[in-house]
């Protein structure tokens, strides 16, 4: 073989070993922000099911009665776990037969 065909073929192995470095590293940066975010997601959802556990009006009614914030917040956490999106009015009778 002549000197120039093994530059060549050298040349051409070398390309093919620099792209599959190059294309690894790649992948491995993609999925590692897919992990990411993945993560940003579910911090998310668990912030969306906080948000409808807890009813800004059932916690002002229980507190405007007497009850402290921190069980108003309970009650109402238990109210709408157990009767979902309800009316309102039903919503704070049942917090109130939570505390």
């Amino acid at each position: 073989m002549s000197l120039l065909r093994i530059a060549v073929i050298c040349a051409f192995l070398l390309t093919l070993v620099v792209l599959r470095i190059g294309f690894s590293r790649r992948s491995r940066e993609i999925s590692k922000q897919r992990e990411k975010v993945e993560k940003v997601e579910k911090v998310k959802e668990k912030k969306k099911e906080k948000k409808k556990l807890v009813n800004q009006d059932i916690i002002t009614a229980l507190q405007n009665l007497g009850f402290k914030r921190q069980e108003s917040i309970i009650a109402s956490q238990k109210a709408v776990e157990k009767l979902g999106e309800a009316e309102i009015e039903k919503l704070i009778k049942e917090a109130l037969k939570q505390t």
